[in-house]
């Protein structure tokens, strides 16, 4: 599995050259601990989906309540660069296709899925 640094590394290097190195944790990365989760920025996905042109799987997270233990457990257990949209209609954005693989045998349910994890 790769590392942050590992992402960020390729993010840069075939990117369009407009994010610095010395910037780059900051620009994609919510979390900026080396071991931190890989959930993303705004900057970071539009950055992913314009581009780099990654292909992503969105899955919808409508009755999901945002809580701190859900956000921390995400970043633990969620291995793969994503995004969460808040709002009105909320929905997480996954660079993995396995990741999104193993979501769906879990009916899309984030909250079953990071149950499961904890184990």
């Amino acid at each position: 599995m790769p590392t942050k640094q590992q992402y960020t590394d390729v993010f840069i290097k075939y990117g369009n050259n407009s994010v610095k190195p010395m910037h780059a944790r900051n620009f994609f990365w919510m979390n900026l601990r080396q071991n931190g989760g890989l959930r993303l920025t705004s900057n970071g996905y539009q950055y992913l989906k314009l581009v780099l042109n990654l292909e992503y799987y969105t899955i919808k997270t409508p009755d999901v309540q945002i809580t701190n233990q859900y956000l921390i457990d995400l970043d633990r257990f969620i291995k793969c660069p994503y995004y969460m949209e808040l709002g009105r209609w909320k929905k997480i954005i996954l660079f993995d296709k396995k990741v999104y693989f193993t979501l769906t045998m879990y009916n899309n349910d984030f909250e079953k899925f990071l149950n499961a994890h904890k184990i």
